[in-house]
């Protein structure tokens, strides 16, 4: 079966495990292969535009027909964190930050992510742009990737 959120929150546990913690933390996702994945062609740069947005099946298509999806536990994790008042970004190195952030948009997961860090670069740029922007220290930024090299 799935999990849902309303499952969820009817656990009394569970609520206390997703509550938010009394400090300021950021919770920060990479977009490519962590997020989402583009089937064949892999990364969000390779989508070959214009993107449309298919509501049933909550992905993106480009125009020939390759589609942008979450991975499917991502919509629950970020209904859940989203629902319980933490503070979430994104922080990608795209080279096609246009394109990452229509898929966003189309997504409406742009309104969930207030803090977003999407362009080339460094991970460390993006997360020096978030500890500026939030006051947040690093120490209260938990971070998910996907590449080794962006999370030691």
């Amino acid at each position: 079966g799935t999990c849902s959120w309303e499952d969820e929150t009817k656990n009394e546990e569970t609520q206390k495990r997703w509550q938010v913690p009394s400090v300021d933390c950021l919770i920060v996702f990479d977009l490519d292969l962590t997020l989402w994945h583009c089937n064949e062609a892999t990364w969000v740069e390779m989508l070959d535009p214009p993107l449309r947005y298919d509501s049933p099946s909550n992905r993106v298509f480009d125009r020939r027909g390759v589609a942008a999806e979450y991975y499917p536990e991502v919509p629950m994790i970020v209904s859940m964190l989203s629902s319980a008042g933490w503070k979430m970004g994104l922080a990608s190195r795209t080279p096609t930050p246009k394109k990452a952030k229509e898929v966003l948009r189309l997504t409406h997961y742009d309104e969930k992510f207030p803090h977003q860090e999407i362009y080339p670069g460094a991970k460390t740029s993006h997360f020096a742009e978030f500890r500026k922007k939030t006051g947040i220290p690093y120490e209260r930024m938990l971070f998910f990737d996907d590449e080794q090299r962006n999370i030691r």
